[in-house]
């Protein structure tokens, strides 16, 4: 009977095990993808909202402890995170806008330059075969007029959801400051009272990652900005503050962002100052990517996200294939949340409290201190 039945190899087992496991994972996952995806225009919001608690919970707590009203102090937080994200936004339109005209006449100008380059210097191109290449260019435009009139249609509406997007974040954002820790508390009980524990645990260490990550990225936005900022006005290009706001908000995404967002201003530098100006800004936004990754990164982000280098990249570009820009953004923290987190909801002891957090002198003979109760907020 054994000679018919062979036992299986245990590697066998154990791999066939494994197998069905992540089968079983990568399908939940992926229909929560697609659930996700359906709700992006009221996900996004809530992702944006648990960000912005994240940046406005600490203001709002400070304003407690000068004994504000909790109502008060949520008010106060909101609205300056109100005043910041509009202030911003309207900075950037009302410089754009006024300096357009000038934009455009010195990219007429760098367009005779360069055409004058391509005529009359090494590369010496027949002035007749450069027309013709630009009515070329002006009849492609013409014949996608409507492609184009459509662009700008899905524009306003991107804009419109946005502006929706920022409020409903707002909104949520709000609450979530007021009410996070009875909101966290009425989470955990929906849970087995078996697990509540490992829940609260869990949910607690991925909340100190998050905001970790969201501040210490923030940190490394205003450098990002002020830097490139600086080097426009040097170089008197101008929309300096407009695409230093740019790079600030790119630099969200850990590495590339900086510099993907900074493209912008290579080019405005190309068109508006030529390309010595151009090469200087370019040389100026990989060092400071050099920056972010030798000296922001590690010494910020060490206690909160500690990611190699080589996850960091593969999480920004994974969420980048599934969700675009918002994946982007959300990749390194939720990728960081879930190596902290998970571990938790699987230990059946808290771990050990680290020097960081420990409380100095020894805990009462025979009575563990309790773990610290978990919640977003």
């Amino acid at each position: 009977m054994d000679q018919e039945n062979p036992p299986v190899p245990r590697l066998l087992a154990v791999l066939a095990a494994w197998a069905w496991r992540l089968i079983v994972i990568g399908v939940a996952v992926y229909f929560l993808a697609r659930i996700v995806s359906l709700l992006s225009l009221v996900a996004i919001p809530v992702i944006v909202a648990l960000l912005l608690t994240a940046l406005l919970k600490p203001l709002a707590d400070a304003l407690r402890r000068r004994r504000v009203p909790r109502l008060g102090a949520t008010w106060l937080s909101v609205l300056t995170g109100v005043v910041v994200i509009v202030g911003l936004g309207y900075l950037a339109g009302f410089l754009f806008a006024d300096r357009w005209e000038e934009i455009s006449a010195e990219a007429r100008r760098t367009e005779e330059r360069l055409r004058a380059f391509l005529a009359d210097g090494p590369l010496a191109l027949d002035r007749e075969e450069l027309d013709r290449l630009g009515a070329s260019l002006l009849d492609w435009l013409r014949g996608h007029q409507e492609g184009l009139t459509g662009a700008v249609a899905r524009g306003t509406v991107v804009t419109a959801q946005v502006l929706t997007g920022l409020v409903l974040a707002f909104f949520v954002a709000f609450f979530l400051i007021h009410d996070g820790e009875r909101i966290w508390a009425g989470t955990v009980r929906l849970f087995p009272s078996r697990l509540r524990d490992r829940v609260a645990r869990a949910g607690s260490m991925a909340w100190t990652v998050l905001s970790g990550f969201i501040r210490g990225a923030l940190v490394i936005a205003i450098v990002h900005a002020l830097i490139i900022l600086v080097t426009l006005l040097l170089l008197g290009v101008p929309l300096a503050g407009p695409l230093a706001i740019l790079v600030f908000i790119g630099s969200f995404i850990p590495y590339a962002g900086a510099l993907v967002s900074g493209a912008v201003a290579v080019v405005v530098s190309l068109v508006t100052s030529g390309p010595v100006a151009a090469l200087i800004v370019l040389a100026v936004l990989i060092g400071q990517n050099q920056l972010e990754n030798v000296v922001l990164e590690p010494v910020v982000m060490k206690h909160y996200v500690r990611l190699h280098p080589m996850v960091i990249g593969l999480a920004v570009v994974v969420g980048t294939i599934i969700w675009g820009i918002p994946g982007a953004l959300v990749a390194v923290p939720a990728t960081a949340m879930a190596v902290r987190a998970l571990p938790l909801l699987s230990a059946d002891r808290p771990p050990p409290p680290s020097p960081r957090t420990a409380r100095p002198g020894p805990a009462p003979e025979g009575r563990a201190e309790p773990p610290p109760a978990g919640r977003p907020g």
